[in-house]
């Protein structure tokens, strides 16, 4: 009951066995691992990833929480509140040698947190955002530089990090240009180096696989 794959297989199962839901939907859906997405004209307009709360916090993610920060972004406030918020578990191991998952691990998804943090974000850094995303999908994705390695969580994760480096009073309209600079240039230096800290647990490492 605790493997990542009967909880998989449970979930797909009973998508199956819906047949009005099925009927409507069975050639736009498509069942990825523990994530469901729902396809229209080429288009992915719903992703839902099967997850259960969990609302102890993580000892892994213990740092992030005193760590010393330049820009003192995250606030106290905004760090007690994504502490408050909790982590998901979804059923998604590590890849074996044979490229099977573990079926007794488990993934931490931080995506609520994340996704507080994001809604901290001034409007200067929204800006900043979607013209890293859009650098991705647009220029990166379409020359296919990289063949899909990037995507935008690492886009995501290389903002964070930024953050907390440059002073919250910097983030400024004017300034939009050298924030966003500044972010390629990170990004080209965790290329550089093969990898990209995790944000909230910086031991845990994103491979990047050239």
């Amino acid at each position: 009951l605790l493997t990542n794959k009967y909880i998989k297989e449970q979930c797909a199962r009973e998508l199956e066995e819906d047949k009005y839901f099925m009927g409507i939907l069975r050639n736009l859906l498509k069942i990825q691992g523990p994530s469901v997405s729902l396809t229209f004209q080429g288009i992915v307009s719903v992703d839902v990833v099967l997850c259960y709360p969990c609302h102890e916090w993580p000892s892994v993610a213990n740092k992030w929480k005193v760590r010393s920060r330049i820009s003192n972004w995250p606030s106290e406030n905004l760090i007690t509140a994504s502490i408050d918020e909790g982590v998901l578990l979804v059923p998604v191991g590590s890849k074996s040698n044979a490229n099977i998952d573990n079926c007794f691990e488990w993934r931490l998804s931080f995506s609520l947190v994340e996704k507080l943090l994001i809604h901290s974000f001034n409007h200067c850094q929204l800006l900043c955002y979607a013209l890293l995303k859009i650098v991705l999908k647009e220029i990166i994705d379409s020359v296919h530089i990289f063949h899909k390695v990037l995507c935008s969580y690492f886009i995501k994760t290389v903002l964070f990090w930024v953050m907390e480096e440059l002073s919250v009073s910097y983030w400024r309209p004017e300034n939009l240009m050298h924030c966003f600079s500044f972010c390629i240039q990170r990004l080209q230096y965790f290329i550089t180096c093969n990898y990209i800290p995790n944000y909230l647990n910086k031991k845990k490492v994103i491979y990047i696989i050239m």
